[in-house]
């Protein structure tokens, strides 16, 4: 069968007529590939350029398209280019002197300024402008005397004027009349007229009016215009904001709030409509129920890159590394200048600070700043509960003081410390593989006190560890760096990262028990020979009472549990 169409060479052809380059031999027409840029099509591709002004077509296509245009084609679409970049021009001229006819030289102005050569060659090539020395200030003064209404502009058209219309001829007389003017002119190479992508006056007034002379400033907020029209567009959307309610959508709950973060916390707290087949945690979305299952499975896959310690989830290890490893997340204490890397220790430390004591004792009459103090209460004085010794006969209240004294009366250790940083291990594997970070550094993470920075300039300016031979100063023993680097920072104002490196062959417990206790009240300072003495002292001591466990607490805690103060305070992990 013969075929009729042409279309044999097809996607070989050109993407704009359709024409092979070899459908002539004696005339071959060079092919330009898509993909090159032409200043002249808004300085993109040439594929760009056709999808600008056609459609997007779908990326699984452009392989069965064609990919290159005939050098005629390429020459009329460069035509097309410029005269719409003339038409753009044009019009953002007119829309600029409609602007003026409304006291709005804002728009011309801007235009000048922005697209000078542009305006200043569609001047010209229209003669506009029977002068070529002109500024924009030239039409802003002459402009006045063009004031007509729309309704002069009708009455002064002459119905017998020497215009012609369309309409008003045949075909033929059309073509007759145009013969010496073609509609479609011959391609100009030249760059007269460049493209630019949608190009838009520079409006300062949504809705037009006239503009003032001094801002007006909204009330609520720090919104400023000048004009007026703006400025109540503006105060209607607080009005809006402020009478808008957001009812619960939950059936049969007639909850509603006054602001979309009470509503979604509401919706997120109030109706957990996910609910674990394991253990019954009712959760608020489907994500916190997967995550919330993957810990059930305690597979801990996702490992840590600095400790190695794994973690159920993505959530979970990212939580882990934000504030166990890296410095980024700080939080300041306003009062001291103490720096904590969870808000929640931060809001437990604040606490500290008042001498209100709203936790009552239900046992007994005393009272306590924090939840956590009245627990210790509870354990040590009304549960009694002791921790017996391996070694003896001996009990404790707590695992700190239990091996405290296997250490320093059994000789047996307990307790394994990095001689870098002076961090505690209750095993010497553990003990280990964290040494071996201070071998193996990750990048921006310091060698020494093992703390990852966001980048290389807080990394070169953090102040890391230093170390000096005890935690002596104002004649007392401070124990331990958590409390000798508070000390400097609240009493002295200078921020210190100090510790005294462990003694070799000296177990922990020993190289304390050697060191003479001073017992200082921590409400007025006053020094006493013996422990016992203290606390008679603390019971009497003007708001002292509570704060007697407050003290003694945090030096349990800081062999036992992690202390999240950076900078200053060193974190201290257990195992």
């Amino acid at each position: 069968m013969t075929p009729i169409f042409r279309l044999e060479q097809f996607p070989h052809v050109c993407r704009l007529c359709l024409k092979a380059s070899n459908s002539q031999p004696l005339h071959r027409e060079v092919m330009v590939p898509l993909s090159a840029t032409d200043p002249v099509l808004d300085g993109g591709s040439i594929r760009d350029f056709i999808t600008a002004i056609t459609f997007v077509i779908s990326e699984d296509k452009h392989d069965l398209l064609p990919s290159m245009v005939c050098l005629p084609c390429l020459e009329l679409l460069r035509f097309f280019a410029k005269y719409r970049s003339k038409i753009t021009t044009i019009h953002l001229l007119m829309n600029s002197l409609v602007e003026l006819k409304r006291s709005n030289s804002v728009p011309l102005v801007d235009l000048f300024r922005s697209k000078s050569d542009l305006v200043r060659m569609v001047i010209k090539d229209l003669d506009l402008c029977t002068v070529d020395d002109y500024s924009v200030e030239d039409l802003l003064d002459e402009f006045p005397q063009y004031k007509h209404s729309a309704k002069d502009l009708l009455e002064d058209v002459n119905p017998k004027s020497d215009v012609i219309y369309a309409e008003e001829c045949t075909p033929d007389e059309l073509n007759e009349l145009t013969k010496d003017c073609p509609i479609l002119l011959e391609t100009d190479s030249s760059d007269d007229y460049p493209i630019f992508k949608q190009l838009k006056p520079p409006i300062k007034s949504k809705y037009g009016g006239r503009k003032l002379e001094t801002p007006l400033e909204c009330q609520k907020c720090n919104f400023k215009t000048y004009y007026k029209r703006n400025l109540q567009t503006h105060q209607q959307k607080h009005v809006k904001r402020e009478i808008r309610r957001y009812p619960c959508k939950d059936p049969g709950c007639t909850e509603v709030f006054n602001t979309i973060r009470m509503y979604q916390r509401h919706s997120s707290v109030a109706h957990k409509s996910f609910v674990c087949d394991i253990c019954g945690l009712r959760c608020s979305s489907k994500n916190s129920l997967k995550s919330h299952m993957d810990r059930h499975l305690n597979k801990f896959e996702h490992v840590c890159p600095y400790c190695q310690r794994g973690h159920n989830t993505k959530g979970d290890l990212r939580n882990h590394i934000k504030f166990a490893h890296s410095d980024d997340c700080t939080f300041p204490c306003k009062i001291c200048g103490l720096i904590f890397r969870r808000k929640t220790i931060l809001n437990k430390h604040i606490l500290s600070h008042s001498d209100t004591l709203n936790v009552a004792c239900k046992l007994c009459d005393k009272k306590f700043k924090r939840n956590h103090s009245l627990i210790q209460h509870v354990k040590i004085v009304h549960d009694m509960i002791r921790l017996p010794c391996s070694y003896c006969s001996n009990a404790y209240q707590t695992t700190y003081k239990l091996k405290e004294h296997i250490e320093s009366v059994h000789g047996v250790q307990t307790r394994f410390v990095c001689d870098v940083c002076v961090q505690v291990f209750d095993s010497q594997e553990k003990l280990d593989s964290h040494k071996a970070r201070h071998d193996d550094p990750k990048e921006l993470e310091c060698a020494t006190c093992l703390v990852v920075f966001p980048s290389a300039d807080r990394f070169d300016n953090h102040m890391c560890i230093s170390y000096r031979d005890d935690y002596m100063c104002c004649g007392r023993d401070l124990r331990y760096h958590y409390f000798y680097n508070k000390h400097m920072l609240i009493k002295h104002g200078v921020r210190v990262n100090v510790r005294v490196k462990p003694i070799p062959g000296l177990l922990m417990g020993q190289m304390r028990a050697k060191r003479k206790r001073i017992e200082t009240c921590p409400k007025c300072e006053q020094i006493f020979a013996t422990r016992t003495q203290k606390k008679q002292h603390m019971e009497i001591c003007a708001g002292s009472e509570g704060d007697g466990t407050a003290q003694i607490v945090p030096a349990i805690a800081v062999a036992s549990s992690n202390v999240d103060l950076v900078g200053s305070v060193a974190t201290v992990e257990n195992g």
